[in-house]
C-alpha cells in the first residue's frame, strides 16, 4: 500500500491530518494499525473486538473516508504491537482491503 500523507503541528504535537485523500485526524507515535475497509456498519466493532481477543488495546483511533458506502481508512494506536496471527485474523475478517502496521 502507498500512502500520500499530510501533517501539521498543532500546540506543539505532530498530527497526521489527510492520508490518500481522507481527512482523519492521527498522532503519528508508538504502534500504529491502518486498517482500509469498506465503509459499512459494524467494521470498527470487529476490528476492535479481534484486537480484544489478542490482549491489545486501543489509545487511540481515527477514521477518514470518502463518501459513504465507498471505503474508509482507520488508524488505530495501540499499546502494544499486534502479532501475525491477530493481523492475520483481521486481514480475513469480510470487507478488509488492507492492513499495515507501523512502529514509530
Amino acid at each position: 500500500m502507498r500512502f500520500e500523507i499530510a501533517a501539521t503541528v498543532f500546540a506543539g504535537r505532530t498530527r497526521i491530518v489527510r492520508i490518500n485523500g481522507r481527512n482523519l485526524e492521527a498522532s503519528p507515535e508508538g504502534v500504529l494499525l491502518f486498517v482500509e475497509n469498506q465503509d459499512r456498519p459494524g467494521m470498527l466493532g470487529q476490528i476492535g473486538t479481534l484486537l480484544a481477543k489478542h490482549q491489545i488495546n486501543i489509545a487511540n483511533m481515527s477514521l477518514g473516508r470518502g463518501e459513504a458506502g465507498g471505503n474508509a481508512l482507520s488508524i488505530y494506536n495501540l499499546d502494544s504491537r499486534p502479532n501475525d496471527t491477530a493481523v492475520k485474523e483481521i486481514e480475513a475478517h469480510a470487507g478488509i482491503l488492507s492492513v499495515k502496521v507501523a512502529q514509530l
